[in-house]
């Protein structure tokens, strides 16, 4: 029996990396996306389409084909669900804190000051009114990361 490979977020990004493992004829090829394409490869056993936000649904499709390998494009959403993929499977891939991290600005500069890496100032604004008291604060030029 072939192993079998779920990709998560099945963009053009992702056509290089699927042609090499169909190129190996070792897997069979499942997938997840965001929208029912005409133009994905013919090479899918099968393609659960969903919001890639729904990790539940992700999560019990994983569950029921059961893969042996789970990777992403690296898009917020996507790394979240290979992430949990991983983790819940048991399966090579970033954890669910890694994943996290690389996604949230905020996290990443807590993250760094914990390790003692230097940073500028930062705030975590959630409105405009928190972003403006935040530039009067330290001056500007100031950068946003929404």
């Amino acid at each position: 029996m072939k192993k079998r490979f779920l990709i998560i977020n099945l963009g053009w990004e992702q056509r290089p990396l699927i042609e090499k493992i169909v190129a190996r004829r070792e897997f069979d090829l499942f997938g997840v996306h965001h929208s029912n394409d005409p133009s994905l490869p013919p090479v899918f056993q099968d393609v659960f389409v969903t919001d890639l936000r729904d990790l539940a649904s992700i999560l019990d499709y994983a569950g029921k084909i059961k893969p042996n390998y789970v990777i992403s494009d690296g898009c917020d959403y996507s790394l979240i669900a290979q992430a949990a993929i991983a983790e819940k499977l048991d399966l090579p891939g970033p954890s669910l804190h890694g994943a996290q991290l690389s996604n949230n600005k905020f996290l990443q500069r807590e993250f760094s000051k914990g390790k003692g890496i230097l940073t500028p100032n930062y705030e975590l604004c959630l409105n405009t009114k928190s972003a403006e008291n935040f530039a009067e604060k330290n001056g500007y030029p100031i950068i946003l990361k929404p």
